[in-house]
């Protein structure tokens, strides 16, 4: 091995200057041979302990504290006079933390030796490298009986001095997301105790980088001259080496830029490649359910290869990959790390012993012998065995003989457990019976899906083996650890099988977690300068552009909707576009490609986008990123100016533009988390006028305009829609995501006209859960109050009652007793008394269709909303309350839930409600519809129908499409002074309309100047 690596330099001194505290000089002995000897106030003890290597020299008391840290020939860079405590060792936790100091130390064949005031012994070997200090755990011996301490490491540095730690394994802690940010160094080894027999004991290394090129040193250094996990390679893993690895690595990462593709069948494969030529990019990613077949394995191994779409299995997706590397295009593939399903794998299968070796949460025994037919079990566990409060690792099946059973744990405050409602022979065991004192072991089953590996078992080892050496023998290079905690049975469970998943690599990998972060033993990610991201987190936003058909309740893509996510990509420099459908299972399918009619302008944005980034001056780039804010308690982003980018000749260019909004009625532009955009919109009928924003200069707006159809509540147009099934890879998914996933129940049939099932008015004795609300019935009419007026509290800790806002997004009072269909009445029309009081009044029809109303008038006002999706582009409601909407879509109505969205502090809010009732709708259209804008008009000529587009890019014509935006005709335009000033200008539609007369959806744009890229 080449390199500088020493043993510890505990540099024994013939005279050393002792400090018990920092700055005060202590009397001066003489060393003796093989061990450091000095005073202490005049009294014999153990001396300071210097450690030295290269350029470094760190001092360390005889109790263990920092003294100093030196570079070369400088100053101290510790803290003066609060440089932490070092070394030492706590029991308990939280406030019932006990600190136990260190009282001596010695140093002995290249061993730290450290004693505390409770005659703990902690023996650490300690080595350095030029500019690094190692410390690496061997034992703590004589600790009292069942204290079992936890031994720490802290040092402070001095403001502006940033130290950084590298963890050599899982059991040792050091490090985080916010090192390099702070002035401190802390390490800890608290699973010391809980280990498995193989399991190291922990260590860490520790530096000061003074510049970007000192850091990747010690990183390199540090990486191959101590014992950090690190690739595969043929041959001894050297500095040299490593440096290698490093380059290939960023050749690999360079540019992250994938299509996710979803595929049915064989035939599916050769469209998507040449759509991801098209798009330019590096990578074509698959999701699980496409390489795999299933989102979670079910009845068949993590690795086996979906034969629908690969016959041949793993020969044909190798094939694919191969195919792809011939094109210039990389794959990658998504994984749910390493799950055990329930039957058909080594390790649980119909007829075979099932494995010991599964993650658990506790053993015990059988209280009494059960037969094959018991429900109900008594289970007396061993002592310390509790259930997990873990809301993803679920804890109802048990392990008894080969049988697994799902049950529900009961008195778990007895001695003696109770398993109940146990539904035997779970896993394809035949039920049996068994004896008592039979071993009984309670399973965790990640979100109710798939068992993993016990972490105190050499499994993980064997899985992530396969794991790592199935991805190198298909040539992939990027690991998808989605669900990573789902190997969570201990808090190492993760970052020890990703461990081995590292160990096993042949190949530079980039790689990606479910909560964001990468392979913890990958150090390429420590390393600066021309590191890309690691470019995989689905639906954030960031340099996404999203490819979607119009369904129920979600529109086709738009082709000004990208701009917002690219936008933030180019501003952060990304190398990770990705091109996706926006929502799960994110494949974009071939048929995306052939009924999208503006696919090709959609790709065109898509690769300016990437190939203007790169270009991008600071300056740009910051312009750019001015333009949007971050959501409130969110990594999504909103904003009212965008930018777009296109090639113009040889060159490029950016322009800002805005959909125009009322304020502060109108949601501002953001993006929705797997969803992708949620943009400005308004919803207006014939005549109707709204004030609009312009914030550039005079000019004609553009628009975009949907037709919808028209509204009545004497016609309801049967429709012959399926419901939405729920697929089982989307109940998976969605499980994962802490959501549910049950398909609804079996629609009502759709109304036929004059049908009085559209009628939703409830009275106050048909509404449950009413939390705050008061419910009373007013004549014909619902009363809904919330009083959120000032109250005192009797808390001194806490705001006076109704001196904040109320606000409820979900769980509102629900009105049961329904059975009805909306997919045909989107509109909802009712009576409100209103009282002025600001509040934000509430209807949810069915599942999570929400219409809103401000209350900001008084007396009686009848009220008609067009679509649910009008809640969305309202401010203060559209994105907080998207998320629990997203999936929602109109069909079986079996309740209403009505409440408040929000009560002003110190504000009693009541309305009345009347005659509430979804309204059908129909098809309808507009003849020769003229647009208004301020003072000047855009006359149309010519019909367009429900469902079709209005797009006018300026000139003498605009674009008529279907809702997957194919160009149906291009009907002319005579503009009459048609343009608008800077600031607000009333906007309406007029025309020879069908009966009922349709409403619209329009976004009207204006633009500002076009700024070259250099």
């Amino acid at each position: 091995m080449t390199g500088r690596i020493n043993k510890v330099l505990i540099v024994l001194l013939f005279t050393i200057t002792n400090y018990d505290t920092f700055g005060k000089e202590a009397v001066k002995t003489e060393n003796k041979k093989s061990r450091l000897s000095f005073d202490v106030n005049g009294k014999p003890g153990p001396g300071v302990q210097t450690i030295r290597g290269g350029e470094v020299t760190f001092m360390l008391s005889a109790a263990g504290k920092p003294i100093s840290y030196v570079i070369g020939n400088g100053s101290n860079l510790l803290l003066p006079n609060n440089a932490g405590s070092g070394f030492y060792l706590t029991t308990g936790a939280g406030p019932h933390v006990n600190t136990i100091p260190f009282v001596s130390s010695e140093s002995k064949d290249g061993k730290l030796i450290l004693t505390a005031v409770d005659k703990t012994r902690v023996t650490l070997a300690v080595n350095t490298g030029d500019r690094y200090i190692s410390f690496n755990l061997e034992t703590i011996e004589n600790a009292p009986k069942d204290s079992q301490p936890i031994l720490n490491f802290w040092v402070q540095f001095k403001s502006g001095v940033f130290p950084e730690t590298v963890p050599f394994d899982y059991m040792c802690l050091a490090g985080g997301s916010q090192e390099t940010k702070r002035s401190t160094i802390r390490a800890s080894w608290p699973y010391f105790w809980q280990r498995a027999k193989k399991d190291p004991p922990g260590g860490f290394a520790f530096f000061v980088p003074q510049n970007n090129e000192e850091h990747n040193e010690a990183i390199l250094r540090i990486w191959t001259e101590e014992n950090v996990p690190h690739p595969k390679v043929n041959g001894e893993w050297t500095y040299e080496r490593a440096k290698q690895w490093a380059e290939e690595w960023k050749r690999n990462a360079q540019d992250m830029t994938y299509l996710v593709i979803s595929a049915e069948n064989p035939g599916d494969l050769d469209p998507l490649i040449d759509f991801a030529k098209k798009l330019k990019v590096k990578n074509v990613f698959m999701h699980s359910d496409t390489w795999r077949g299933q989102y979670w394995p079910k009845g068949r191994d993590a690795l086996s290869v979906n034969t629908n779409v690969f016959p041949r299995g793993e020969e044909d997706l190798k094939a694919f990959a191969d195919k792809l590397k011939a094109n210039g295009i990389g794959m990658m593939i998504h994984t749910l790390c390493y799950g055990i399903p329930s039957e058909g794998t080594p390790y649980i299968d119909k007829g075979k012993k099932t494995d010991r070796r599964l993650a658990f949460w506790g053993k015990g025994k059988l209280e009494k012998p059960i037969s094959p037919t018991d429900t109900i079990i008594p289970f007396r566990p061993e002592p310390g065995a509790k259930l997990s409060n873990h809301p993803r690792l679920w804890l109802s099946s048990v392990l008894i003989g080969d049988e697994i059973i799902n049950c529900t744990i009961t008195d778990m405050d007895k001695a003696v457990w109770n398993l109940k409602d146990c539904k035997r022979g779970a896993a394809g065991a035949e039920p049996a019976a068994h004896e008592a004192g039979t071993e009984v072991i309670g399973l965790i089953k990640a979100y109710g899906q798939n068992y993993y590996p016990s972490s105190m078992t050499d499994l993980p080892e064997i899985t992530g083996r396969d794991y790592a050496e199935f991805f190198n023998r298909l040539g992939v290079q990027h690991h998808e650890y989605d669900g990573k905690e789902s190997h969570d049975d201990v808090p190492w469970g993760f970052p020890k099988w990703s461990m081995f998943v590292y160990q096993n690599t042949k190949r530079p990998m980039t790689s990606n977690t479910s909560s964001g972060g990468t392979n913890p033993w990958d150090l390429m990610y420590r390393l600066r300068r021309g590191v890309p991201n690691k470019g995989s987190a689905f639906g954030c936003g960031s340099g996404a552009g999203a490819l979607i058909l119009e369904r129920n309740s979600r529109l086709a893509t738009s082709p000004i909707e990208n701009h917002f996510s690219m936008g933030i990509g180019a501003a952060a420099n990304t190398p990770g576009f990705v091109f996706e459908k926006p929502e799960p299972m994110f494949g974009v399918r071939p048929h995306f490609i052939q009924e999208h009619g503006l696919v090709d302008l959609l790709a065109e944005q898509f690769t300016a986008w990437r190939e203007i980034t790169p270009k991008l001056t600071p300056e740009l780039r910051k312009k750019i990123a001015g333009t949007y804010k971050r959501n409130p308690n969110s990594h999504h982003h909103n904003a009212k100016i965008i930018y777009e980018a296109r090639r113009v000749g040889k060159g490029s260019e950016l322009q800002p533009f805005t959909i125009m909004t009322r304020e502060p009625e109108d949601a501002d532009w953001t993006t929705l988390q797997e969803s992708g955009s949620l943009m400005p919109r308004q919803y207006v009928a014939p005549g109707m006028h709204i004030s609009l924003d312009n914030p550039f200069g005079n000019q004609a707006p553009q628009f975009i305009i949907r037709v919808l159809n028209g509204y009545t509540d004497s016609v309801a147009t049967p429709s012959a829609a399926p419901a939405e099934i729920i697929s089982t890879d989307m109940k998976g998914y969605l499980a994962a995501a802490g959501e549910k996933g049950e398909n609804p129940a079996p629609l009502a049939t759709p109304a036929t006209p004059g049908a009085g099932s559209y009628r939703l008015q409830r009275t106050a004795a048909q509404m449950l859960n009413p939390g705050r609300h008061v419910f009373a019935d007013v004549g014909p009419a619902l009363e809904v109050s919330l009083d959120n007026s000032v109250k005192e509290d009797s808390s001194a800790n806490s705001p006076k009652f109704g001196s904040v806002d109320y606000e409820q997004y979900e769980n509102f009072p629900a009105g049961r007793s329904l059975r009805s269909n909306s997919l045909n009445a989107s509109g909802l029309a009712l009576t409100v008394t209103g009282d002025g009081s600001g509040a934000l009044l509430v209807i949810e029809v069915g599942a999570a269709k929400d219409y809103m109303i401000q209350i900001d008038f008084t007396g009686r006002k009848k009220i008609f909303i067009p679509c649910a999706e009008a809640a969305r582009a309202a401010a203060g409601w559209g994105v907080r309350r998207a998320y629990a909407s997203k999936r929602s879509v109109y069909g079986d109505v079996r309740s209403v839930s009505i409440g408040f969205g929000r009560v002003p502090a110190n504000t009693r809010a009541k309305v009345l409600i009347e005659d509430l009732r979804m309204v059908g709708e129909k098809p309808s259209s507009i003849k020769n519809p003229v647009i208004h804008a301020g003072a000047g008009t855009l006359a149309i000529r010519g019909e367009v129908k429900s469902s079709q587009y209005l797009w006018f890019q300026g000139g003498n014509k605009v674009g008529i499409y279907d809702k997957n935006w194919n160009h149906q005709a291009d009907l002319p335009v005579v503009a009459t002074n048609y343009k608008v000033e800077k600031g607000l200008s009333e906007y309406w539609i007029e025309g020879q309309t069908a009966d009922p007369a349709p409403w619209f959806e329009v976004q009207f744009i204006t633009k500002g100047e076009t700024i070259p890229v250099p």
